[in-house]
């Protein structure tokens, strides 16, 4: 079984790996396979069946390894403000992790962040715009904006390479590390692209419409306005909801006829039933 683990594993999908991940867990809950099998699963579940994340994640909040322990504090808060919508309890965990991790520190910073997400996805605009502008001072508050834009840009580079190649492990960890570094990205709608097309990649449509709508609230005249929509059409069409989808790719053919997109509607528009 665990030869088998090992090469199916480099895949890196949550949910294509989620049926062995169970067979294992069942035989091996602890030891290096089982860690490996429970943070798999987090994400899988955190996907298909978030109840069932929720005590996975939490576990893994324990971790000795600092990576896995922020990506999972990371992870609940974004289960109960995605999936549950209980702005809440999301907003309880973000301000607890505040409190124990101090508020520089990089979980502090994804914290702050975390807390302006919830503002962006109750409504109020400004009050999140006000957090993240209140994460990147702890951040690098005397950075130049020359150089925030050159180090952002690396960022969106790196994690797109990441993308394109299935490298989703390392993908997910550079977004983490890239919304801790530079919040300010949530305002000019760079990260949350990109964060989008992750969730995409690995099977999340619901997480990926989120972030495409949630651009469009904090940066309605964004340049990347027809890959936000030809996304969102991906997004309903994974989702079931066809017309919505189709109504998108005809509005994204119509409105950028040009744009390289419009040739990607065309082809998803005739696979839709």
């Amino acid at each position: 079984m665990q030869p088998l683990f090992e090469l199916m594993d480099t895949l890196e999908e949550p949910l294509v790996l989620m049926p062995m991940c169970q067979a294992i867990r069942g035989k091996y809950s602890s030891g290096e396979l089982g860690a490996r099998v429970t943070k798999i699963l987090s994400k899988a579940y955190a996907i298909k069946e978030p109840e069932k994340a929720i005590p996975l994640l939490s576990n893994l909040v324990a971790s000795a390894d600092p990576g896995t322990a922020i990506e999972a504090k990371v992870g609940l808060i974004e289960v109960y403000l995605h999936k549950f919508r209980n702005f809440e309890k999301a907003k309880s965990l973000a301000g607890s992790y505040v409190a124990t991790a101090g508020s520089k520190s990089k979980m502090g910073r994804l914290a702050h962040v975390k807390l302006g997400d919830i503002h962006l996805y109750q409504g109020d605009i400004q009050k999140a715009e006000e957090k993240y502008r209140e994460a990147q001072q702890l951040a690098f508050k005397d950075m130049k904006d020359r150089e925030v834009a050159v180090r952002q840009g690396a960022y969106g580079e790196a994690v797109g390479s990441y993308i394109r190649n299935n490298n989703f492990r390392i993908a997910r960890a550079k977004l983490i590390q890239w919304e801790a570094d530079f919040p300010i990205s949530k305002i000019t709608g760079d990260f949350i692209l990109m964060n989008a097309r992750y969730w995409e990649a690995i099977g999340d449509p619901r997480k990926a419409l989120d972030n495409l709508q949630a651009l469009l609230k904090i940066n309605p005249i964004t340049p990347y306005l027809p890959q936000i929509e030809y996304s969102m059409g991906n997004a309903y069409r994974d989702l079931g909801q066809n017309e919505k989808a189709r109504a998108i790719y005809n509005k994204v053919i119509q409105e950028y006829p040009l744009n390289p997109v419009a040739s990607d509607a065309r082809a998803a528009m005739a696979g839709l039933r």
